[in-house]
């Protein structure tokens, strides 16, 4: 049995340590996403790319993840979805991935599974998308009640 000396040992784990770290410096890496509509509105939702080479760029394909997809993460697909549309824009200044849908989303949570696909990888996104009511749903004018007239009470004479 060949014993490695410590001055080896230690180069080798080096070395598996730099291997192992490269490919995630060199992977696509998606932020949080910012939701850019209210209740009662179509869904728009953007989710920026933080980190990205130019190969991973020009070959980047994104979709919506399938009803399957959807249920194998255990979230469920909103009708909403059917109708939507998902693309990367931006590119390559500040890059996002924005999905919409055609017609108003009336729920507060919407799962979204989207799926990032590039020549040397592929990624899976799952995000609960939280919908604030409308500001103008809100702003309900108050009305101050109405008064009553006071009508004069006869008095016994």
């Amino acid at each position: 049995m060949r014993h490695l000396s410590l001055g080896r040992m230690y180069k080798a784990v080096l070395l598996l340590s730099l291997s192992m770290a490269v490919p995630s410096a060199f992977a696509l890496k998606v932020g949080e996403p910012q939701v850019k509509s209210y209740m009662g509105q179509p869904l728009l939702v953007e989710v920026p790319i933080e980190e990205s080479t130019p190969e991973e760029m020009e070959r980047l394909q994104v979709a919506l993840g399938r009803p399957e997809l959807f249920s194998s993460m255990r979230s469920p697909y909103h009708p909403s979805l059917k109708t939507s549309t998902i693309v990367v824009e931006g590119a390559p200044l500040r890059p996002k991935v924005v999905l919409r849908t055609e017609g108003p989303v009336d729920d507060s949570v919407v799962d979204v599974v989207f799926e990032l696909m590039w020549a040397a990888g592929r990624m899976v996104q799952t995000h609960a998308v939280l919908l604030d009511p409308s500001p103008t749903r809100l702003e309900t004018p108050v009305v101050a009640p109405l008064a009553r007239p006071v009508l004069p009470v006869a008095s016994p004479v």
